[in-house]
C-alpha cells in the first residue's frame, strides 16, 4: 500500500468503519505483508486518525471472534474477500503512548466466507430442530457452540476450532449413550465404543471420530501443531456426526434433511473434501486411486487423517498390500504422524498372524513400541495396547523357548491399556486376566471388575428398554470368560450357551470363545467341564 492509499485511508471526512473495510480489503488483495505506523506519519492529525482506525480494527476483529476487544494492542483476525476467493487476514497492533503501529502477515486462502455479523454459517444453514438441540442437564446448547466454532475458525484458531468439534461429539456422543456409561465420566474413546456396539454407528463413522478424538488429543497436549486441512477435516467429520444423530440413528428425530431448504454446508469447505473423508473412512478406494494414479496425490496427502481414515478402511477388507501402499505413502509425507505409525503396525501384525512369521511380527513391534509412553510421556492410544499385546501373544506361539517371556510381555501390555482406558475396555481387561491365570497369578483383581462392570452395563441397557438379552456377542463371552476365570460354571454356562444360541451365525467368533475356554479350562485341571459349560 502506497503512503497516498495510507493517507486516503486517514482522512476523517469518511466513516472510520467504512475506512477500517477499505483497509483490510486492500491487504486481502495484496500478495505480501503489510506494515505501518505513527514513525510513517508526519501529520499529527493523521497520527490519531491512525490511533482510532487501530481501536476500529481492534472492535471488528473482537466482534468478529466473539471476544472482548483491547485499544491498546493485541492480535487482529479476519476473513475477508480477495479477487481469488477468501483469505485469512492475521495481524496484530500496538497503540501505546508516543508509539503505535499495524501489521499483517500475507493473506492465506480460506475455504469459507466469514461469519456474517450476527450470525453464523453453520448455524444460519442448518434445520431449526438441529440449532435447537439443548440438554437440561449441563445446559449445552448446540447453536451457541456451532456459533463459537464458526468465529474460531475464522480466526484462524485451528486448536481451538479442533477442540470445539472434540467439545461438541462428546457432548452430544454421551447424551446419547446414556445409560451403557460407565460409573464416572465416560472418555470419548469409550463412549464411540459404546455407540457402535448398542447404537449402530456406522464403522466408517467410528473411524472418523476416532480420527477426530485423536486430533483433539494432539491439539490439547500440543502434541503437534494444527494445519488448516485438518481443521477443514474435522469440520467435515462434525458435520457428518450431526447428519447421523439428526437424520439417520434410529435413537435421533431421523428429520429428512441436516440442512435447510436451499442452504447447503457444501461451500464451509474446500470442494470435494467431504466427500473424499467419508469416502476414506467407508472404503479407501478412492485415496488409493489417487495415490497410484501416476499424478498428483489429488488431496489425498492433504493431511495424515485421510490417509490414515483410507489405511484403516484397506485393512478392515483385509486388503493388506493396497494398505500398506497408502500407509508408505502417508508416512513418506508426514513420517512423525502416531496414528499412520500405528496403522503400521497393524498391517504387520495381521500379516504376521496370517502367515504365521515372527519376522513379520517384529517388524510390528518396531512400530509400535516407540509409540508406548516413556518416562512423563503422554498416554498412549488404547488400540496401540490391543495390537502389540496381540503381537507378543502371537510370538509366544511362535517362539516356544520364549513364551513365557511373551506371555509376560502380553498380559502387562493388555493390563496397562486396561487400566489406561479407566478400566473400560473390557477386550483389554479380559486378555490380561486370562494371561495372568496362565502365568500363574491370582487374576480375581481383574475378572471381578470386567464381571461386575458388564453385569452394570446389561442392567442399564434393560432399564432403557433394550430388551432381557441386550449385551453384543462379545460383550456377553467376555463376561462368561470372567465367570470362567473366578470359576462360577453356572454363571459362565448361562451366558456361553444364551450367546452360542442368539448368535448362532457367529461360527467362527464362537470358535475363538470356544478354543479360549478350553485353553482356560485344560491350565486349571477342569478339562472335563467344557461340555458342562459350553454345551460343546
Amino acid at each position: 500500500m502506497s503512503a497516498a492509499q495510507l493517507a486516503d485511508l486517514l482522512v476523517p471526512e469518511r466513516a472510520r468503519d467504512e475506512r477500517a473495510e477499505d483497509l483490510l480489503a486492500r491487504v486481502a488483495a495484496a500478495p505480501g505483508t503489510w506494515s505501518a505506523g505513527t514513525a510513517d506519519i508526519a501529520d499529527p492529525n493523521a497520527q490519531r486518525e491512525f490511533r482510532a482506525l487501530l481501536v476500529c480494527l481492534a472492535r471488528k476483529s473482537a466482534q468478529e471472534a466473539g471476544t472482548d476487544p483491547d485499544p491498546y494492542g493485541g492480535p487482529l483476525a479476519f476473513v475477508r474477500q480477495a479477487p481469488a476467493g477468501f483469505v485469512r487476514l492475521v495481524g496484530t497492533f500496538e497503540n501505546t503512548t508516543g508509539f503505535a503501529r499495524l501489521s499483517f502477515d500475507a493473506p492465506q486462502p480460506c475455504a469459507f466466507a466469514p461469519p456474517p455479523r450476527g450470525g453464523s454459517p453453520i448455524v444460519d444453514a442448518l434445520q431449526p430442530a438441529v440449532v435447537d438441540y439443548w440438554i437440561d442437564d449441563t445446559g449445552f446448547a448446540l447453536a451457541s457452540d456451532l456459533a463459537r466454532l464458526d468465529r474460531v475458525r475464522a480466526a484462524g484458531a485451528a486448536e481451538s476450532a479442533v477442540l470445539y468439534c472434540n467439545r461438541i461429539v462428546e457432548a452430544m456422543a454421551r447424551r446419547t449413550v446414556g445409560p451403557t456409561a460407565r460409573t464416572g465420566p465416560p472418555s470419548l474413546a469409550a463412549l464411540i465404543t459404546d455407540l457402535e456396539k448398542y447404537h449402530h454407528l456406522p464403522r466408517p463413522l467410528k473411524s472418523l471420530l476416532h480420527l477426530l478424538r485423536s486430533l483433539g488429543n494432539d491439539a490439547r497436549h500440543a502434541v503437534q501443531p494444527v494445519t488448516a486441512a485438518e481443521v477443514d477435516v474435522a469440520f467435515a467429520v462434525l458435520l457428518r456426526w450431526l447428519q447421523w444423530v439428526f437424520c439417520e440413528s434410529a435413537y435421533g428425530p431421523q428429520l429428512p434433511a441436516l440442512n435447510r431448504p436451499n442452504r447447503p454446508t457444501d461451500g464451509l469447505l474446500p470442494r470435494g473434501l467431504a466427500r473424499l473423508v467419508e469416502d476414506a473412512a467407508a472404503t479407501g478406494d478412492e485415496v488409493l486411486a489417487r495415490l497410484t494414479s501416476g499424478r498428483a496425490d489429488g488431496g489425498a496427502l492433504l493431511t495424515p487423517l485421510i490417509a490414515a481414515a483410507a489405511g484403516e478402511a484397506l485393512i478392515g477388507r483385509k486388503q493388506l498390500e493396497q494398505a500398506r501402499t497408502v500407509l508408505e505413502a502417508g508416512l513418506k509425507r508426514f513420517p512423525r504422524d502416531r496414528r499412520l505409525r500405528q496403522l503400521m503396525g497393524l498391517y504387520w501384525s495381521r500379516r504376521g498372524g496370517d502367515e504365521k512369521s515372527a519376522e513379520h511380527l517384529h517388524r510390528a513391534r518396531a512400530e509400535l513400541e516407540p509409540l508406548l509412553p516413556q518416562g512423563g510421556a503422554l498416554a498412549t492410544d488404547e488400540e496401540t495396547f490391543g495390537i502389540l499385546g496381540g503381537v507378543y501373544k502371537r510370538l509366544s506361539d511362535l517362539d516356544p523357548l520364549s513364551a513365557r517371556d511373551w506371555l509376560w510381555q502380553s498380559q502387562r501390555t493388555y493390563r496397562a491399556g486396561w487400566e489406561q482406558s479407566r478400566r473400560a475396555n473390557e477386550y483389554l481387561g479380559i486378555n490380561a486376566a486370562t494371561l495372568g491365570l496362565l502365568l500363574g497369578e491370582d487374576v480375581r483383581a481383574l475378572a471381578e471388575p470386567i464381571r461386575d462392570g458388564l453385569a452394570a452395563v446389561e442392567e442399564r441397557l434393560r432399564a432403557a428398554g433394550h430388551g432381557p438379552r441386550p449385551l453384543t456377542y462379545w460383550d456377553q463371552v467376555t463376561w462368561a470368560e470372567a465367570e470362567l476365570l473366578l470359576r462360577n460354571w453356572t454363571a459362565a454356562a448361562e451366558l456361553y450357551r444364551d450367546a452360542f444360541a442368539r448368535f448362532a451365525a457367529q461360527q467362527g467368533n464362537i470358535a475363538i470363545a470356544v478354543d479360549q475356554a478350553r485353553r482356560v479350562l485344560d491350565h486349571i485341571g477342569e478339562s472335563a467341564r467344557a461340555a458342562e459349560v459350553m454345551g460343546r
